[in-house]
């Protein structure tokens, strides 16, 4: 019995597809080599077979290629944003989205999820403001006013 890798790289996996598709391999053999050495969630054989084909077509690169395309968030906006909270530990999302010129949604997740502050309802502004300290903290510092 081989035995089966515990770690390993997406490129060492396509490496070993390239290897044994010269070797005329069939993809669902590939699968069931790949799978007795790297674990069944190595790869699936749909992915082999599509590996299979590239490399047929042509394709020597075992990465991935590059995607194009505009990311998700900004990453300048996640170090400006906290720049701005860092100025002001009470200022109102709305403003940091108008400073920087993004959506008011995408504020909030970069400040909820990248950042880890934590967001209040101001009743007298009728605005959601960023409390300027991160975690648990917040909890300490920023109770309703």
């Amino acid at each position: 019995m081989a035995l089966q890798l515990e770690t390993y790289s997406n490129v060492e996996v396509h490496g070993t597809v390239r290897f044994l598709w010269t070797k005329l391999f069939m993809s669902m053999e590939i699968h069931y080599q790949i799978s007795a050495a790297y674990g069944s969630h190595a790869m699936s054989c749909p992915a082999i077979a599509k590996w299979c084909q590239q490399f047929e077509d042509g394709r020597t690169d075992l990465t991935y290629a590059e995607r194009q395309g505009r990311p998700i968030t900004v990453s300048t906006s996640n170090a400006v944003g906290k720049d701005i909270i860092l100025s002001d530990h009470r200022v109102s999302v709305s403003h940091i989205a108008q400073e920087l010129g993004i959506s008011v949604g995408s504020v909030h997740s970069i400040v909820r999820q990248q950042l880890d502050y934590s967001l209040f309802f101001d009743f007298r502004t009728q605005n959601s403001k960023v409390c300027g300290f991160p975690g648990i903290l917040s909890t300490l510092f920023c109770g309703r006013q």
